[in-house]
């Protein structure tokens, strides 16, 4: 593959870019306390147990650090997680995070509250703020909608934020389209749309039970070559490479 043929440290730069991306679509960052009331954080994510999924985890432990695990039902695997939660690999996710910055702006507002009450250690002051820690949420959402920079490592974070977040959609066996979402954050589309050299529409579905805003994409047409191209240079590492494979050969 891909993976293999090209140096450790590509590798690895990748690796991180895809894991920032992937980590904004399916993963979690906590602040959690010891037995002696201290804080501590960590960085997880959890997939339905597929041996890709797997594969990939064990990929971003070797690259990130963290460890994984499998949840089981009657004695069969039904989660694999990754968890970074030793000081070491805390501190070498938020290393990694600085040198490939979080996009959304929710992530970005988790990671800060992380920060602080690392720094703080005392369980009472993260009580005190955690519910504060999104109050400038939509100032910095639109700051970024009217001029957002599409970073220089978007490329393999766009290819984490696909493997979290996209869908390859077929009818009769061809491809039809490809569709992603996002809660709140239009400019993330708005860049998705910009290097797919898409046309289309983005779709709002509000849910009145919540506060957020729920964007839709769909993209179709040539547009979807481009995706092909994109996730052949910057490829899917878990399960979600089986469905683009079928999906990518029928264009």
């Amino acid at each position: 593959s891909w993976l293999k043929e090209i140096s450790t440290q590509l590798k690895s730069n990748y690796i991180e870019q895809f894991w920032v991306g992937f980590l904004e679509g399916d993963g979690s960052i906590i602040v959690r306390r010891n037995k002696q009331n201290k804080v501590y954080g960590s960085f997880e994510i959890s997939l339905k147990y597929l041996s890709k999924n797997e594969d990939m985890l064990k990929t971003i432990s070797e690259i990130i650090g963290g460890k994984v695990y499998f949840e089981k039902k009657n004695n069969e695997k039904i989660k694999v997680k990754w968890i970074a939660i030793s000081l070491k690999d805390v501190s070498n996710c938020i290393h990694i995070i600085h040198k490939y910055p979080l996009i959304s702006s929710r992530k970005i507002f988790q990671l800060e509250h992380l920060i602080k009450c690392i720094k703080n250690k005392e369980w009472d002051y993260h009580l005190l703020n955690r519910e504060n820690k999104y109050q400038e949420q939509m100032n910095l959402i639109n700051n970024k909608n009217n001029k957002f920079l599409i970073p220089h490592y978007f490329n393999g974070w766009l290819s984490g934020f696909i493997e979290a977040e996209g869908c390859f959609r077929f009818r009769n066996n061809k491809a039809t389209s490809f569709y992603i979402c996002q809660n709140n954050d239009l400019y993330i589309l708005k860049a998705i749309k910009m290097i797919f050299d898409s046309k289309h529409k983005i779709g709002i579905h509000k849910d009145l039970r919540y506060s957020s805003i729920h964007y839709r994409l769909s993209i179709s047409g040539k547009s979807l070559t481009l995706i092909k191209n994109h996730l052949t240079k910057y490829p899917l590492i878990g399960n979600k490479i089986l469905s683009f494979n079928i999906w990518s050969d029928s264009i």
